[in-house]
């Protein structure tokens, strides 16, 4: 089998910690997939870099990976802009967060304008929620879609979304899957396709 590789592997340092970032050559469309704490550029089973190439070979995508040092409570996007914007002259993001790198989406995405979508995986909602609602509230750009397994704890807040009065924002509970996506990473790897890309034209 064929090991997926990305084309660029970048190490940046920010807030005293180092931030790796895995680019996968493409468009002008950028997909910022951010990695919950602690996690690799690849993700288990390699499940970043397998949404990467997916969305890449179909649609052309830049992709770009990013690990993720922090616990939620700094704004590790900025680097991440900060980083492209020295690669880049004209770009629309597209920023995927998974678990605490959801939350971070959440309370910090708002404040980028590039950012037209975002795609938000089980985000802990018990911590910081009154940020995590003012930060979606704010957003004012195409969409946000959080994804929240029925298995997952924060399930039993997530009527706190409502209260972010954001006809931009959305959320979909999905049966059966806990917070890791347990023996259902084709379900994972198949979500920007369902949700962030959803409704659009590619051709």
């Amino acid at each position: 089998m064929i090991r997926l590789h990305f084309n660029e592997i970048i190490y940046r340092n920010y807030n005293n910690e180092t931030i790796e970032y895995g680019i996968i050559n493409g468009n002008k469309t950028i997909v910022l997939i951010k990695c919950g704490y602690n996690g690799t550029i690849r993700g288990f089973n390699d499940k970043y870099i397998k949404i990467g190439y997916l969305l890449n070979e179909k649609y052309g995508y830049t992709i770009i990976c990013s690990s993720n040092p922090f616990n939620g409570n700094v704004d590790s996007i900025q680097d991440a802009i900060d980083l492209i914007n020295t690669k880049y002259q004209e770009y629309v993001i597209y920023y995927i967060g998974n678990s605490i790198a959801a939350t971070i989406g959440a309370k910090y995405g708002y404040k980028y304008p590039s950012i037209k979508k975002m795609l938000l995986i089980n985000g802990p909602l018990i911590f910081n929620s009154d940020k995590v609602v003012y930060g979606l509230k704010q957003f004012n750009q195409e969409s946000i879609d959080l994804i929240y397994g029925s298995l997952d704890s924060s399930i039993r807040y997530i009527e706190m979304i409502n209260l972010c009065y954001n006809t931009k924002v959305r959320y979909h509970i999905l049966e059966g899957i806990n917070h890791n996506f347990e023996n259902k990473l084709d379900i994972f790897i198949n979500l920007p396709e369902k949700y962030l890309l959803k409704g659009e034209d590619h051709e």
